[in-house]
């Protein structure tokens, strides 16, 4: 089986010296000497891999300029006709590099699968091998197409999570979870089990486009809803607002956000906000923002509707 492998960097490609955590040439290279073949449903499949690194960085440091390299770099890949795709990649932007590359890349037809670790590899904490090794079970037993996380949490099973279902983390942990907790799939004793995820996240970005222009479109702020906001000074260079709202899609509705709220109607840019559940009663707080022209998306993790906002203007 073909696996082509991206590395980008992240702790899963870096090393510790003097202390502290940087980039490390070849670091990723024990994995695939530690996995030659990977044993599916009791067959052993052999493995040959091909590498491919269009940058190393660790992923806080995560751009709109190296995601144009790391999609460039994937349609690349995707020519060479791999049957399946691993991206090396840090944790911290994990979940942001998978939304964006779920909406660029949903429709392929192999499956795309961001692998990363908690831990150096050298370290005995490290989950990144379990986390490679699931990711190789995927692709070889043909469970899905299009783009996921495969990821191990601290006593939990590995996991495979779709790239528009992820929800940012709690504040430390290093743990990844899907939204409801609708994973796509996990290997409980190494034997695949579906998951509950029933639909895709609702969209304000529509189409498919493998080559979007992220660099030169217009920017998105990205508010995370607290006591006291304090809102952003809008520009013609913003072209969407995402609020990430409490639990229940709720935000402060206020003579503040009503101000926000005219001055982005006034520039044309509409304003997002994650976090409703469609299933539960909606709070009255929702329905007076919408009436200010915010528009909640419901079902969809900030990540996701991030992403969705950009590609839109790209």
């Amino acid at each position: 089986m073909n696996i082509a492998v991206i590395n980008t960097g992240g702790t899963i490609g870096s090393a510790v010296s003097d202390g502290v955590i940087s980039p490390a040439n070849a670091g990723e290279s024990r994995l695939l000497t530690s996995f030659p073949s990977i044993n599916i449903a009791n067959e052993t499949v052999p493995l040959e891999y091909k590498t491919y690194e269009p940058f190393r960085i660790l992923s806080e440091n995560m751009d709109y300029e190296h995601l144009t390299l790391l999609i460039e770099e994937i349609n690349t890949v995707l020519d060479t006709n791999p049957e399946g795709i691993i991206v090396t990649h840090g944790t911290d932007s994990l979940i942001f590099t998978a939304a964006f590359l779920y909406y660029v890349f949903k429709d392929i037809d192999i499956p795309m699968l961001l692998v990363s670790s908690n831990f150096v590899l050298s370290d005995p904490r490290a989950n990144g091998t379990d986390n490679f090794k699931y990711a190789l079970k995927f692709i070889a037993g043909h469970y899905g197409s299009g783009v996921y996380v495969s990821y191990k949490n601290t006593g939990g099973y590995p996991t495979i999570h779709r790239g528009d279902t992820i929800h940012r983390g709690l504040e430390l942990t290093d743990d990844v979870f899907s939204i409801k907790d609708m994973w796509y799939g996990r290997f409980e004793d190494d034997t695949y089990v579906s998951g509950n995820i029933t639909s895709p996240s609702k969209l304000v970005y529509t189409h498919t486009n493998r080559q979007p222009d992220l660099v030169n479109s217009k920017g998105v702020i990205l508010i995370s809803v607290h006591t006291g906001m304090v809102y952003p000074t809008l520009t013609k260079d913003i072209g969407a607002v995402v609020i990430s709202g409490y639990h229940a899609g709720t935000i402060p509705v206020n003579d503040k956000m009503q101000a926000f709220a005219n001055e982005a109607k006034a520039l044309n840019i509409p304003i997002y906000v994650s976090g409703l559940d469609s299933t539960l009663t909606e709070y009255e707080t929702v329905n007076e923002y919408r009436k200010m022209g915010i528009l909640p998306i419901p079902d969809t993790p900030m990540t996701a509707l991030y992403a969705q906002a950009k590609l839109r203007l790209s």
